[in-house]
């Protein structure tokens, strides 16, 4: 039970008719469901979902004042999510173009081993200049192919991790409470439940 607790996050926002327009752009002239959100809110999704994991899931909990306020969470929700496809296809593209520039640096580097190897297998005929010459080449082989498989291999995780998040985020359950002034203590709820 403390292991799908700990894997669920929780975002918890409370709104209303007087503090919707606080969490958007004050400057953006849009209908409220599509203008951009503020940095306050940004901010603050940014420092829930930062201990999140690959098994995490995400969902946002929306308290409503009244049942007329129910509207303005389905806009603000409109909005976070679209926000977050948009932030989803500019990381996409960085990661396209992370793949092609790393897949570019490893094949011209390939071809600077191949010919530096091709070259070196018919300048050298000497024994001693052979050896000395193919050791050096080995050395300069590793340090040319060492940086672009190093980023193939390794760097990989921090763009699959904001996809991912980002992925949580976009699909994320919204759960949406209504705040009621008469509120039954929990006591009364459960003498009630035990009677029924």
């Amino acid at each position: 039970m403390t292991e799908s607790l700990a894997r669920r996050i929780s975002i918890f926002l409370s709104l209303n008719e007087e503090n919707v327009y606080n969490y958007f752009n004050p400057h953006d002239p849009a209908p409220l469901y599509k203008r951009q959100l503020g940095n306050e809110i940004l901010d603050y999704i940014t420092s829930s979902i930062s201990s999140a994991k690959k098994s995490s899931l995400i969902q946002f909990n929306v308290t409503c004042s009244r049942a007329a306020d129910i509207k303005f969470a389905d806009a603000l929700m409109h909005a976070v999510k679209r926000h977050y496809m948009v932030k989803r296809a500019i990381k996409r593209s960085k990661v396209d173009r992370f793949k092609r520039r790393s897949f570019k640096i490893l094949s011209v580097s390939l071809a600077i081993v191949v010919a530096l190897q091709t070259t070196y297998s018919y300048l050298f005929t000497n024994e001693i200049l052979h050896e000395t010459f193919h050791n050096g080449l080995e050395v300069l082989t590793w340090v040319i192919l060492w940086k672009p498989i190093d980023k193939l291999i390794f760097h990989w995780n921090p763009f699959l991790k904001e996809l991912s998040t980002m992925d949580k985020l976009i699909t994320s359950e919204v759960i949406v409470i209504e705040k009621h002034k008469n509120k039954i203590p929990a006591s009364e709820l459960f003498s009630v439940a035990m009677h029924a």
